[in-house]
């Protein structure tokens, strides 16, 4: 409609959307990773990758949520620099680097998101993934791969795929829509007199009007 300005917002059905398809590509990434290169978990290059992949899958919340753009950017170059600290880590602590790791980076995403409940989320996945390590090894699985492979696979994409759903859940929705604005897509609804908004057709609630002041005695 001619005049209106749609402003920048998100349906949560675009954000779940967009989140489970950076989520589903995070999981083919690292399986291309695992089984189809040379995965070696004492190459830099291998956890670069990663981080890049998990920066990727988060970028696009941005773009959905312009409230968020500043701290998004923030937590996408943190994401991609995984390779550079993570792989320290790795080598100084042994079998507790994952755990750290996953707690690092949890704290980090919480304090730059402003989401407590985001870091919250992560340090429970961070502390659970671990676990899938051990998984124990035995004869290859059927198609070649080992089952050390499917263990650092479970470890790696589950990780990828819930923390990248954690992190649109907490960050992709904007917090604050006002009331002159459709609040599932954004569009300005000032002037207009129709109970459904013009853009996709949700219908429109009106603002609470405040209770009037009983009547006064004579």
């Amino acid at each position: 409609m001619a005049g209106q300005r749609r402003v920048a917002a998100v349906s949560p059905a675009k954000a779940h959307r967009t989140a489970f398809i950076a989520g589903g590509l995070s999981v083919l990434a690292v399986a291309l990773l695992v089984f189809v290169l040379p995965f070696d978990d004492d190459n830099i290059v291998v956890y670069i990758v990663l981080g890049v992949v998990h920066a990727l899958a988060i970028a696009p919340i941005s773009w959905l949520n312009p409230e968020f753009k500043v701290r998004g950017i923030v937590l996408s170059i943190g994401a991609a620099t995984f390779g550079i600290w993570s792989l320290g880590m790795f080598l100084l602590l042994g079998f507790l680097a994952p755990f750290v790791i996953g707690l690092t980076w949890a704290v980090f995403a919480g304090l730059v998101s402003f989401r407590p409940l985001l870091g919250f989320g992560l340090t429970g996945i961070g502390v659970f993934c671990p676990f899938l390590f051990l998984v124990p090894n035995g004869p290859p699985v059927p198609g070649g791969a080992s089952s050390q492979q499917v263990s650092v696979f479970l470890v790696i994409a589950t990780w990828h795929l819930v923390a990248t759903l954690l992190t649109y859940g907490e960050c992709a929705r904007r917090k604050h829509i006002d009331s002159s604005h459709c609040t599932t897509c954004g569009y300005s609804l000032k002037g207009l007199p129709t109970t459904t908004c013009p853009e996709c057709g949700e219908p429109i609630t009106p603002p609470a009007s405040p209770p009037s002041a009983p009547p006064s005695a004579p």
